[in-house]
C-alpha cells in the first residue's frame, strides 16, 4: 500500500517536472507576457503597431548599456530590453536588434587605456578614451557617471544607457534613455523618421513681439525638430508670403500689431490648405516681477472672420497652483509659497479627444478665454479640449496680478466654466473674401503661450506633450499621440471617508490575524476528521 502511495507521488512529481519543462520549451518559441498596469504601459501600442506594419526597409537598433547597472538603471535596462522584443516579435522580419555591453567590444589595447589613470593641473583623476568610447560618443551617446555600492565601497562608475536606430543611411540616436515609461515613444518617433523620405514643414510665425525660438522656446523647438522640419517665417517685410513648403503655421505669443501684409498671408495660407496655430493670449506678461499689461498683436478681427473671439480678460481658477514669492522681512528675506489664480492647472480636459486624452497636470499661466461664436450659414466642428473649473472667472483691465494681493468670489467677472484651448475644423471662411471657403480647414486656439516656455515645460512635461499633439492634430498625423500620452495621467488613490480609513486600519489589525485564526482551525477540523475515518477503516 505504501509502495504504490509512493509509486502515485513520483509519477506524479515526474509529470509536473515535464509539463514545466514542456511548457518553458514552448515558451521560448512564442514571445508573450501579461500588461496589468492600468493604462497597458508595456504593450506596445497600435500606433507602433502601425509604424512597424508600414516599414517597407530593415531597421536595426542598437541598444548600448553597460552591464550591471545598479537599482533602478538596472531594472529600466530589463524592461527597455523586454520592449526591443516586442518590437521584435510585431516587426514582420523587419525588425532586428542588439543589446550590447560596451566593454565587451574592448580591446586588450582599451583595457590598458583604462588603467593608465593620471591627474590633471587641477588635480582631477583623467584617462585617455578607449576605441569604444570615442566609436559611441561619434555616434552620439556619451557615458554617464552613476554612484554604485560595489564590494561594501561605494564609488563613482561610467555607464552607458544609449540607443541607435538606422535604416539603410538613414541613423537617429537616443543619447540617454531615462526612463522605460517613455522608451517606447521616443524609439518609435526615431523609428517613423529613419523610414520617412520628407518629413512634414512647420512653420513659426517670428517678430512682432513674440517669444524667441533659440530662448525662451528652445524645448518646443528642439522636440518638434526631432519629428518635423521647423522652419521661422518672418512676416514682417510688406507682401510677405507663408513658403509653400509648410503644412502647419505656429503664432506664438505675439503682442505687437501684426501689419496688413501679414494678416493677408496667414488667411491667404489657411485658404490654400495650410493649417493653423494661434498661441495668443489677450496680455504680454512681464514674466520676472508678474505683471502685465494688454497685448496689442490685432488678430481680434481675423479670428472673428473665422468664428471666434478672445475677450481681452484673464482667467483667475480656484484650481491654480502655487508659487515661490520672497519677501523682505525686516533684515531678512522669507520666501513662502503663494496660491496663484493666474497660474491655472485645469483639471476639465476632454478625454475622449486624441489631443488630450489620458493626459493631467497642465500648467497654464496667465490664460484668456476662448470663445467659438461661429459664422452665419456656416458649419464647422469644434473641440473644446481644456476647460478651466467651474469655479473660475475673469479680471478684467486695468489688471491686477499682484501674487500678494488677495481675491475674493466677488471681484471676478463673469464667473464660471472657461474654454481655455479648442480646435475648429471645416470650411472656414476667408477674412479679406467672405466666398472664398479653406478647404477643409484646421487650426488651434490657444488663449496663451506662457505653457510653452521652457521654465514651464520644465516644471510640467506634460505641456510639451500637449502642444505636440496639437500639431499632429494639425498635420492630420495622429499616429504617436497615443503612445506620447502614456504615463501622463496619474493614478492617485481614491480618497476615503474617515469612517472607511478606521474601518480598513482595524480590518488591517484584527482582520488579518482573525482570518489565520479561522484557516487554522478549517484546516484541523479537517485533520480531526481524517483521523476518525482512518480509525473506522482500520
Amino acid at each position: 500500500m505504501r509502495f504504490r502511495r509512493g509509486l502515485d507521488s513520483a509519477l506524479w512529481l515526474g509529470s509536473m517536472l515535464g509539463s514545466l519543462l514542456l511548457l518553458n520549451v514552448l515558451g521560448s518559441m512564442v514571445f508573450a507576457r501579461a500588461d496589468l498596469t492600468r493604462t497597458g504601459e508595456f504593450t506596445l501600442s497600435e500606433a507602433t503597431r502601425h509604424v512597424l506594419d508600414g516599414a517597407s526597409r530593415p531597421v536595426t537598433v542598437r541598444a548600448y548599456f553597460s552591464e550591471g547597472l545598479p537599482g533602478k538603471l538596472g531594472a529600466m535596462a530589463r524592461q527597455v530590453r523586454d520592449l526591443l522584443d516586442a518590437y521584435y516579435a510585431e516587426g514582420n522580419g523587419f525588425f532586428r536588434f542588439e543589446f550590447i555591453d560596451p566593454v565587451s567590444l574592448e580591446t586588450d589595447e582599451d583595457r590598458q587605456k583604462k588603467q593608465e589613470i593620471r591627474r590633471d593641473p587641477f588635480g582631477n583623476v583623467v584617462r585617455d578614451k578607449t576605441s569604444v568610447e570615442n566609436m559611441l560618443e561619434g555616434e552620439g551617446i556619451r557615458a554617464v557617471t552613476v554612484r554604485v555600492n560595489e564590494a561594501d565601497k561605494i564609488e563613482d562608475k561610467r555607464v552607458f544607457l544609449g540607443v541607435t536606430v538606422s535604416a539603410g543611411e538613414s541613423k537617429e540616436v537616443i543619447p540617454m534613455v531615462r526612463s522605460a515609461v517613455g522608451f517606447e515613444y521616443e524609439l518609435t518617433t526615431r523609428i517613423r523618421k529613419v523610414l520617412q523620405p520628407e518629413p512634414a514643414t512647420v512653420g513659426i510665425v517670428t517678430g512682432f513681439g513674440g517669444p524667441t525660438l533659440d530662448e525662451d522656446v528652445r524645448l518646443f523647438r528642439g522636440e518638434m525638430e526631432k519629428l518635423f522640419k521647423v522652419l521661422p517665417v518672418d512676416l514682417s517685410a510688406a507682401a510677405a508670403r507663408v513658403p509653400d513648403s509648410v503644412q502647419a503655421l505656429l503664432l506664438i505669443g505675439p503682442d505687437k500689431p501684426l501689419s496688413d501684409d501679414a494678416l493677408r498671408a496667414i488667411d491667404a495660407f489657411l485658404m490654400a490648405g495650410g493649417k493653423l496655430g494661434f498661441f495668443v493670449s489677450p496680455i504680454s506678461p512681464d514674466w520676472s516681477n508678474l505683471k502685465v499689461v494688454s497685448a496689442k498683436h490685432g488678430l481680434g478681427g481675423l479670428l472673428a472672420s473665422y468664428g471666434l473671439a478672445l475677450p481681452e480678460a484673464l482667467v483667475m481658477d480656484a484650481d491654480m497652483m502655487s508659487i515661490p514669492i520672497t519677501e523682505r522681512r525686516g533684515a531678512m528675506q522669507v520666501t513662502r509659497n503663494v496660491k496663484y489664480p493666474f497660474f491655472l492647472v485645469p483639471k476639465d480636459l476632454d478625454q475622449k479627444h486624441p489631443v488630450t486624452r489620458g493626459m493631467a497636470d497642465l500648467v497654464f499661466p496667465f490664460m484668456g478665454p476662448v470663445e467659438f461664436v461661429g459664422v452665419s450659414g456656416v458649419e464647422m466642428d469644434v473641440g473644446i479640449l481644456v476647460r478651466s473649473s467651474p469655479r473660475a472667472g475673469l479680471n478684467m483691465p486695468p489688471f491686477q496680478t499682484n501674487p500678494l494681493q488677495g481675491w475674493t468670489q466677488d471681484q471676478l467677472s463673469d464667473p464660471g466654466t472657461k474654454n481655455l484651448a479648442m480646435t475648429l475644423s471645416g470650411a472656414i471662411p476667408s477674412h479679406f473674401d467672405q466666398k472664398r471657403r479653406a478647404d477643409k480647414g484646421r487650426l488651434v486656439v490657444v488663449g496663451g503661450h506662457g505653457f510653452l516656455l521652457d521654465q514651464f515645460i520644465r516644471q510640467a512635461p506634460v505641456n510639451l506633450a500637449f502642444a505636440l499633439n496639437l500639431v499632429d492634430w494639425m498635420l492630420l498625423d495622429q499616429a504617436l499621440v497615443g503612445i506620447r500620452n502614456r504615463g501622463l495621467d496619474p493614478a492617485p488613490l481614491d480618497e476615503l471617508s474617515s469612517a472607511r480609513r478606521l474601518a480598513v486600519k482595524y480590518m488591517n489589525i484584527f482582520g488579518v490575524p482573525l482570518l489565520f485564526v479561522g484557516l487554522g482551525l478549517i484546516r484541523w477540523r479537517f485533520r480531526q476528521a481524517r483521523r476518525k475515518r482512518v480509525r473506522l477503516d482500520g
